[in-house]
């Protein structure tokens, strides 16, 4: 168990953005958990479409790694004014869902087919009932969890999904993790390394660089995710008020399983990504610094209709930038949602 304080540095970090946080955002309607056969508990909130506009559909909110339902309160609010009700998930192992390991600053899992089967579980409950159309709008992990689902397991795509689960009539990425941006001999190299730490019964220890604190030494400047110091402090400030929410680096189980599921997701496009046929839009970062972005380009080779759309200048928390950098998105997402 780790001592790390994580509401002290949560506060430490808010105040080198030099501005208030922004909002938090409206509260979810309906807040809940899922009880997984292991025992870790699926945490799952919804809102509902905004009074007095036209109901448009749902959508499936899946956060990256490290996030948590309350980041996300903003742009659930922007979807229900749309006319869409949202659901989002905390993964297992972040936010207010079942952690991992007895260290729950430890980023940690074994196999991504984990986040899958919790989804899969969470869309034959709580998710059964959700309007159509259903868009799934995935960020980074999200996207590329959301990416799996749909080509392997969602009734559109896959036929591994329970009965219950709803056929997405839509998918939208946001800087989805398709690929992880590394200089060329570290493509190589860190998947290699991970695989050995397992096998030498490290894989759930820190991996090489990854601490209890989030990265970049918890200082807006110099932070690679967003430009926005008031919705990056206002993260911070979540945490302070309830440090459970924190979460720290990634275990080397995690990365081992990150990279075999990047694989996984690449094999399962290859093998029957022509034969979806719902809308994809993947948007991408233009100053990307954590995906690669030309994996976005061949993934959008490999699907009959999808398309990518660039946000210049943005970086990786595409959502999360300012108004500005951000507008090309949202202008999408109103497009493709509101309909």
């Amino acid at each position: 168990m780790t001592s790390f304080d994580a509401a002290a540095a949560a506060r430490a970090a808010m105040e080198t953005a030099g501005v208030p946080p922004a909002p938090p955002g409206p509260a979810p309607d309906v807040t809940g958990t899922v009880l997984r056969p292991d025992g870790i508990a699926i945490r799952h909130a919804l809102w509902h479409a905004a009074p007095g506009r036209p109901q448009t559909g749902s959508v499936l909110l899946l956060q990256g790694r490290g996030e948590f339902i309350e980041k996300y309160a903003e742009v659930a609010g922007r979807l229900t004014a749309m006319g869409r009700d949202v659901l989002a998930i905390d993964w297992r192992g972040q936010g207010r869902s079942g952690r991992m390991l007895a260290d729950p600053t430890i980023g940690h899992v074994d196999d991504f087919d984990r986040y899958l089967d919790d989804l899969d579980a969470v869309m034959a409950g709580p998710g059964a009932g959700l309007s159509r159309p259903l868009a799934v709008l995935g960020h980074s992990m999200g996207g590329h969890l959301g990416l799996r689902w749909v080509v392997e397991r969602a009734p559109a795509g896959g036929a591994g999904g329970p009965a219950a689960t709803i056929a997405p009539d839509q998918l939208i990425m946001t800087a989805p993790m398709i690929g992880i941006r590394m200089v060329p001999p570290m493509g190589a190299m860190v998947p290699a390394l991970a695989r050995i730490m397992c096998r030498r019964g490290l894989s759930e220890r820190f991996a090489a660089g990854q601490g209890p604190d989030r990265a970049g030494n918890g200082r807006f400047q110099g932070n690679i995710l967003t430009h926005d110091p008031a919705r990056w402090a206002r993260e911070r400030a979540l945490i302070a008020a309830d440090p459970a929410l924190h979460l720290g680096g990634t275990s080397w189980g995690w990365l081992a399983a990150a990279f075999r599921s990047i694989a996984t997701a690449r094999q399962a496009v290859v093998a029957r990504g022509r034969d979806i046929r719902l809308p994809v839009t993947i948007m991408s970062a233009g100053a990307e610094r954590v995906v690669d972005n030309r994996a976005h380009l061949w993934l959008a080779g490999q699907l009959p209709s999808a398309e990518v759309i660039i946000a210049p200048g943005a970086f990786h928390e595409i959502l999360m930038e300012t108004d500005h950098l951000a507008e090309p998105v949202w202008s999408a997402l109103a497009a493709r949602l509101s309909g």
